[in-house]
């Protein structure tokens, strides 16, 4: 998944400036950061037999680092977001092309 991100960034860099491909490879970066946590929550939560009353606060906590993250990178930091949009963007893209080289399941 960081493999698009890396590529969309190069790609970015070359079009428009190196900010623009920073700024999608801090998306990408981002977006490859908050999948992980997300499935380290959701295994918690299964393995934990499913209590949800403690894990929906820390899913909730999650989204406000999310969103504090992408504040303090784009008033803060000066970057794009556009930029990071994209970048984020690239998780999405990245999983579709892996699934896209799966070998096809035999019956």
């Amino acid at each position: 998944m960081l493999v698009s991100a890396a590529v969309l960034s190069v790609l970015a860099a070359l079009a428009f400036d190196l900010r623009i491909g920073g700024a999608v490879l801090a998306g990408g970066v981002l977006a490859t950061v908050n999948l992980v946590l997300f499935a380290r929550l959701v295994r918690a939560f299964i393995g934990a037999g499913g209590v949800s009353a403690s894990w929906g606060v820390l899913g909730a906590l999650k989204l406000v680092g999310l969103f504090a993250v992408v504040y303090i990178l784009v008033a803060r930091g000066g970057i794009s977001p556009l930029g990071l949009a994209i970048g984020y963007a690239s998780l999405p893209i990245g999983i579709a092309f892996a699934t896209l080289q799966k070998p096809a399941p035999t019956s």
